[in-house]
């Protein structure tokens, strides 16, 4: 993986090993440990089932969180959906 920062941008390039362990559900993180990336292959459904984790005050049980992501990595991929970032917060 390379990590730079580039002005106020943080860039991330994922290599071939690191993106077969987020497929598999490990979490990949930034050398600083400030980023951390997640595989899903369902993109509004985990966004949906995050929203209900997380409470006003932005904070998460880590528990549900970790739940949320293994139930998404049982969902099929999908891949017709335009790109756009779903809202969560």
């Amino acid at each position: 993986m390379i990590y730079l920062t580039v002005g106020e941008k943080k860039i991330i390039v994922i290599e071939p090993g690191n993106m077969k362990a987020l497929k598999e559900g490990t979490m990949v993180t930034s050398p600083e440990k400030d980023v951390a990336i997640l595989y899903t292959p369902d993109i509004e459904w985990f966004g949906e089932k995050l929203r209900k984790i997380i409470h006003s005050d932005r904070s998460f049980d880590p528990e549900a969180f970790d739940r949320v992501h293994k139930e998404s990595l049982k969902r099929a991929e999908v891949v017709d959906r335009p790109y756009h970032p779903v809202k969560v917060l």
